[in-house]
């Protein structure tokens, strides 16, 4: 069960999808399972980096504190995503900590195991290398949204990257919100209160409709242009 369970979580990841049927094996056969509760922690800033880690269930937050002390929340990571690959290639301390913030299920897999797997198939090292540029491009493309658009230009384009079709809903769109809302203001380097400002501005406009941590997107193409 758990070796199938793996299996299927791994074949759904970008990185693993063409990887090697002894190589996937391998992983399986080492990697393991860590369950944490809401609010527990990955690992905090500093900690040395043993491997990294797909999140199965669940959702995390990958944050530092600034000098003022105020959290910033750099990436939330949920399911079918990892995290921790480039500090394990650096061999350096995680430069972040890592929260849950739901009930979190991922698997662990260890620096040696991808040291091997690169060995045998280096073609596992242009796929971590493919996977890592796409996160650099990701978080230069999130960079310049922090530093050139406004308030209202960044939530915008959060709720468009995070939204999925709805089933039977005549091309409205819901956005399930991975954390609360002053995780999501932090990820936007926003203060809480503009982003509830802006989420009621776009509510009133009828572009959106708000229940919780539910958002539909009631129309894209004027949400777009907004």
């Amino acid at each position: 069960m758990r070796d199938e369970l793996t299996y299927q979580v791994l074949k759904t990841i970008p990185l693993f999808k063409e990887i090697d049927e002894s190589n996937l094996k391998l992983i399986i056969d080492h990697a393991r399972f860590v369950n944490l509760e809401k609010g527990g922690f990955v690992f905090h800033k500093g900690d040395a980096c043993q491997g990294f880690y797909v999140v199965i269930h669940g959702s995390l937050k990958i944050s530092f504190i600034s000098m003022e002390g105020k959290e910033h929340v750099v990436r939330i990571v949920g399911p079918g995503q990892s995290f921790a690959e480039a500090a394990m290639f650096l061999n350096k301390p995680f430069p972040a900590t890592v929260q849950a913030m739901s009930q979190v299920n991922t698997l662990f897999i260890p620096r040696e195991l991808v040291f091997q797997c690169i060995t045998q198939d280096p073609s596992f090292a242009f796929s971590m290398l493919g996977g890592l540029s796409r996160r650099v491009h990701l978080l230069a493309a999130g960079l310049e949204s922090l530093t050139l658009n406004s308030s209202q230009q960044r939530v915008i384009g959060y709720l468009l990257q995070q939204q999925h079709a709805e089933d039977g809903s005549s091309g409205r769109k819901n956005v399930n919100l991975p954390a609360n809302k002053a995780t999501i203001a932090s990820h936007l380097n926003l203060a809480p209160e503009t982003l509830s400002r802006v989420l009621q501005q776009l509510s009133e406009s009828g572009l959106i409709s708000v229940e919780g941590k539910v958002i539909c997107i009631l129309d894209e193409e004027k949400l777009r242009e907004f």
